[in-house]
């Protein structure tokens, strides 16, 4: 397991760090460019979330499954703005991807091929 963190975000490195207990290897830094949550990144969208931090399985940090993320709703960057400005009341936007987690615990490669979905296939 290896874990993305905002790149000025040192709380949330702190606490995969010393809380989780995950070695400095498996925590990856995304800035700006990486790190909004793309179904905002269409246009015309005018405000994009920060995402945190992404929860990836995978043996190289960098590539793997997403499983989990956390966006961040406290900043917004309005359409051709480059600057974030912080929202009047924060909150958290998180998702789980159930099907990739079981396709991780069962060792399959894709979605499909997990046990639910062989059983669709057979009928």
């Amino acid at each position: 397991m290896w874990a993305s963190v905002y790149e000025e975000d040192e709380e949330a490195r702190g606490i995969w760090k010393k809380e989780i207990g995950l070695p400095d290897a498996k925590i990856r830094e995304f800035g700006p460019e990486d790190n909004f949550c793309p179904r905002m990144r269409r246009k015309p969208a005018r405000t994009a979330p920060v995402a945190l931090l992404r929860i990836y399985v995978g043996e190289t940090p960098g590539k793997g499954v997403e499983i989990w993320n956390s966006c961040s709703r406290v900043a917004v960057r309005p359409a051709g703005r480059g600057k974030l400005v912080p929202l009047a009341a924060e909150n958290i936007d998180t998702a789980w991807a159930l099907e990739r987690t079981a396709s991780v615990l069962q060792g399959v490669k894709s979605n499909f091929d997990i046990d639910t979905f062989r059983e669709f296939r057979k009928n």
